[in-house]
């Protein structure tokens, strides 16, 4: 699989879900890695204008993930 921005647009919508909950959004890191490959996430106790973007953002097709631009 060829490592692209989009790989980061990933990791960015983990770390802006963790700024506004202080949790990770595929849970406890014994079960994380299992989370995310079957695209198991929770994304509570946040408003839905943020759930709709951290989801877009952690979408399990990179080609589906929205742009830098597009985040800003």
């Amino acid at each position: 699989m060829k490592v692209s921005k989009r790989v980061d647009i990933f990791s960015l919508g983990c770390l802006f879900y963790y700024v506004l909950t202080r949790k990770h959004p595929f849970g406890d890191r014994l079960i994380r890695e299992s989370n995310i490959v079957t695209n198991q996430c929770q994304l509570i106790g946040i408003n839905s204008e943020a759930t709709d973007m951290v989801k877009q953002m952690l979408h399990p097709d990179p080609k589906l993930r929205p742009t830098a631009a597009q985040i800003l």
